[in-house]
């Protein structure tokens, strides 16, 4: 069971990532700040990833991979 949870915290961070590199690639905004935010919290989201966090590893696997499978 446990390392299950070491692929699936290895998987979530490499979606996270791709997420992250997404997001720079495709950001169509002129606001700095706003773009320093989702920055930031995607960021936070990928320590939280280091710190186990089910809530945020959920997260991940339920919203962002299906955000990266439609190319958003």
């Amino acid at each position: 069971m446990e390392e299950t949870n070491e692929i699936k915290v290895d998987v979530a961070l490499d979606i996270i990532q791709l997420k992250i590199v997404h997001f720079i690639k495709n950001y169509k905004g002129n606001d700095k700040n706003e773009f320093q935010e989702k920055l930031k919290q995607l960021t936070e989201e990928k320590q939280k990833i280091y710190e186990l966090d089910k809530e945020t590893i959920d997260k991940v696997y339920d919203v962002y991979l299906e955000e990266i499978k439609r190319g958003e």
